[in-house]
């Protein structure tokens, strides 16, 4: 089976865990204000606990945002790191995209993912239902409104519930809005980082900050 560290940042936590193949077998959650000082020895403890050497590692995966920067930043580049220091190859997520598709595995739905991008700004990700290619983005919810065609719409993230009332008097009674689903689970990550792998990616060196402010 395939052993595999995962990593990702939320608006609140650091979370990090060991998978065989896709079963957890061990996962920790830090205060992210306690990220930088308390990763590394947190995934070397899990690491410890279930008699892991690093030499069985295969590959990390890291949701790459977009998200909180400096948090964001912070995970990444202790997993760019770590890749550096033991020749592990790192996949990249979107969090978009894991959002989108651990809530609509079938892609039977359009779905709008919304996540802070502060100063009044959301990143996006938008999939319509039955299309492959997920629509990414930040900009303010009035305009993001503006490039949506949709009869009926699901949004999720976390920012949902931060804008419900603006998406129902946008949308009315054609909106669905799930405040439940803040942003995709690590098992979707690996999920997600083992499709890549079966076909055929390897990983990567290193990975960069998804911040589509930067882009704009």
């Amino acid at each position: 089976m395939s052993h595999i560290v995962a990593i990702q940042s939320t608006y609140q936590t650091v979370q990090l865990g060991l998978f065989d193949g896709t079963q957890c077998l061990g996962e920790s959650i830090l205060d992210k204000k306690e990220s930088s000082a308390q990763l590394m020895p947190s995934l070397a403890a899990l690491c410890t606990a279930h008699q892991w050497d690093i030499n069985r590692i295969a590959y990390l995966v890291t949701n790459q945002g977009p998200g909180p920067f400096t948090t964001l930043r912070t995970v990444i580049a202790s997993v760019n790191g770590l890749g550096f220091a033991t020749g592990i190859p790192i996949i990249g997520i979107n969090a978009l995209e894991a959002l989108i598709i651990e809530f609509d595995p079938d892609n039977t739905l359009t779905t709008l993912a919304l996540l802070n991008a502060f100063g009044g700004e959301l990143y996006y990700g938008l999939r319509y239902a039955g299309e492959t290619d997920i629509i990414t983005g930040v900009d303010l919810l009035v305009n993001i409104y503006g490039k949506i065609q949709a009869t009926t719409l699901q949004v999720i993230g976390a920012a949902a519930a931060s804008s419900a009332s603006l998406l129902h008097d946008m949308y009315k009674d054609t909106v669905t809005i799930h405040t439940e689903l803040h942003h995709a689970s690590l098992k979707t990550l690996i999920t997600i980082a083992l499709k890549q792998i079966h076909a055929g990616y390897a990983g990567t060196s290193q990975v960069m900050p998804y911040y589509l402010k930067n882009s704009m």
